[in-house]
């Protein structure tokens, strides 16, 4: 999810604090970015929007929300930040790469992504 306080670029108008800009302002810069007129597709939410909607959609599960997963060895965008946070995330301080990544910074990170805990009862088959 797009984050809506992020402080870097929002990805599909390239508008640093992007949800920060009262929404009659950025309708007037979003063609000069990106050549629509119009929002449409796009839902940036904030961390406490992110959670809400979530646990409005799926009450009984228990939501984990960060930047990176701990385990990052290689991402789909090979960006300079992504290449660092992979390896900060495998040096001898990896725990504090994680903290500071997935929770100093969660709620100003370009985007979130959220994976639901794990439900490590077991279940008796018939």
């Amino acid at each position: 999810s797009p984050n809506r306080n992020s402080i870097f670029p929002e990805p599909h108008f390239h508008l640093p604090l992007y949800g920060l800009i009262p929404r009659p302002l950025r309708l007037r810069l979003i063609p000069f970015t990106r050549g629509k007129r119009s929002e449409a597709g796009t839902n940036p939410l904030s961390l406490r929007g992110l959670r809400n909607t979530l646990e409005k959609a799926h009450p009984a599960r228990e939501w984990d929300v960060f930047v990176a997963p701990r385990g990052l060895v290689s991402t789909a965008r090979d960006t300079p930040l992504r290449r660092i946070i992979a390896g900060a995330f495998r040096s001898p301080l990896g725990w504090m790469a994680n903290w500071l990544v997935n929770r100093a910074l969660l709620a100003i990170a370009p985007c979130h992504i959220a994976m639901a805990k794990s439900d490590h009862r077991k279940t008796n088959c018939l």
